[in-house]
């Protein structure tokens, strides 16, 4: 309809230049008459989809982010035939599977329930798990004792209906190993938030104090002044999941995924700081931390190596020290000089192995990044001390997922792209000691 009003306006404006003004009037109020039927037409599609639900529905046929499940198939107020407002106690939300018991119904699914679906959800767990425990004394004592409303309940749950399901919260619990624990750096460095790209943040030096002879000129104190520059990278992974988890898995993915995404940043981020190459990557401690001094031999590390370690650390940044190094050499100072005098990392086993060292907490990463120093080689890097608040990390945008259905649809899986931005850099050199065995 709009094409053709549009097409009337031009015969209108070609008869207006042969002088037919009459018959352009014309045109011109049939043209207005399409238009305004188009606009109610498209008006009237618009709220055809509104009403069928299908206004402000996720793309997806499965929620996923949480956004998602919270527009999904609300259970909105609606009025009743004698104009009171209610919401409909027995509504059923998209994914609700019909047949099973509301007890067993996705997590998401439960939360959009009716009252009264989530009240016989209720009942039937608090009922089941009344039939679990008396039959672990006696098979019949359940149905001995049952009230009218129990035995209804598991008797519309019977074996050969369906029956018998273990309420939801039963199996909703995910078996989930962590790995190496990641983002230990973190809470001890400068975290920056940036809207740019690359950017630079400026270093400026001390300067000198002494006395000044009276008539005597001011020495020249100015202090050095440089740059850290930094170059925001991207970084992330895939995540890729079946069709069929997506639409039964009773345990919440998207937290699921967020939580070993988070897992996996932080591990990633402490590799970085630790020996990240400043160039292609973070700028890590191994590339641009000072070196302590080395170990007195090129196969053991004493309480001496250590001490020497310590302070050779500027005294104004022990103030804030912590120590970074791995499990395995945390073992290994554990037994130095265990069976003899001196001084011992522990004195009992009563106290924490992994407590504070000459009383600087300890950040302890088992991933790649520090030497292995279960047993101390030459020329090996077991660990640093300094104040990680001269450490900067850059974040640019935080963790973004995007979900991708068609990319891996040929395995009938969904994939999730995950990512996030930053860089990672070392403020002052001089505020780090790295722990270096003497080379052989």
């Amino acid at each position: 309809m709009r094409e053709k009003a549009e097409s009337l306006l031009v015969e209108a404006e070609a008869s207006i230049a042969e002088g037919d003004v009459q018959k352009a009037r014309g045109m011109i109020a049939e043209s207005q008459q399409l238009v305004s039927d188009a606009q109610d037409a498209e008006n009237a599609v618009m709220d055809i989809k509104r009403l069928k639900g299908e206004y402000n529905r996720p793309t997806n046929a499965v929620p996923f982010a949480t956004e998602e499940v919270a527009t999904d198939a609300k259970n909105e107020t609606r009025a009743d035939g004698y104009g009171r407002s209610h919401v409909d106690s027995n509504f059923t939300p998209a994914g609700y599977v019909k047949g099973l018991s509301p007890a067993i119904q996705p997590t998401w699914v439960r939360e959009k329930m009716g009252a009264n679906l989530k009240a016989e959800a209720d009942f039937y767990t608090k009922t089941w798990e009344t039939w679990f425990r008396d039959r672990t004394v006696n098979a019949s004592k359940f149905y001995r004792n049952a009230s009218a409303a129990e035995l209804k309940a598991m008797q519309e749950n019977t074996d050969n209906e369906g029956g018998y399901f273990v309420p939801e919260e039963y199996r909703n619990t995910v078996i989930h190993n962590t790995g190496v624990p990641g983002g230990v750096h973190r809470p001890y460095c400068t975290v920056i938030t940036t809207g740019l790209k690359d950017g630079y943040m400026p270093t400026f030096g001390s300067m000198s104090w002494a006395v000044i002879a009276e008539e005597a000129t001011y020495g020249d104190n100015t202090p050095v002044v440089g740059q850290v520059s930094f170059t925001v990278r991207k970084s992330g992974g895939t995540v890729k999941v079946s069709a069929e988890l997506l639409e039964d898995s009773q345990a919440n993915i998207p937290a699921l995924l967020a939580q070993i995404a988070g897992e996996a940043s932080g591990r990633y981020e402490d590799q970085q700081i630790i020996e990240g190459d400043g160039s292609t990557e973070a700028e890590g401690l191994r590339t641009t931390g000072t070196d302590g001094p080395v170990t007195a031999s090129a196969t053991a590390v004493t309480v001496a190596d250590y001490l020497a370690w310590y302070f050779n650390l500027p005294a104004q940044f022990r103030t804030n020290a912590i120590v970074s190094t791995t499990s395995s050499f945390l073992g290994y100072l554990a037994a130095v000089g265990s069976t003899a005098a001196g001084v011992h990392l522990l004195s009992s086993l009563r106290e924490s192995p992994e407590g504070p060292i000459s009383g600087k907490q300890v950040a302890v990463f088992d991933g790649t990044g520090w030497d292995d120093g279960a047993a101390p080689a030459s020329a090996e890097e077991l660990g640093a001390i300094g104040d990680f608040r001269n450490y900067y990390l850059i974040d640019r945008i935080g963790m973004s997922v995007r979900r991708d259905d068609s990319v891996y649809a040929a395995n009938d899986q969904v994939g999730f792209f995950i990512r996030k931005r930053g860089d990672g850099r070392v403020g002052l050199a001089d505020a780090f000691r790295i722990f270096k065995m003497k080379t052989a």
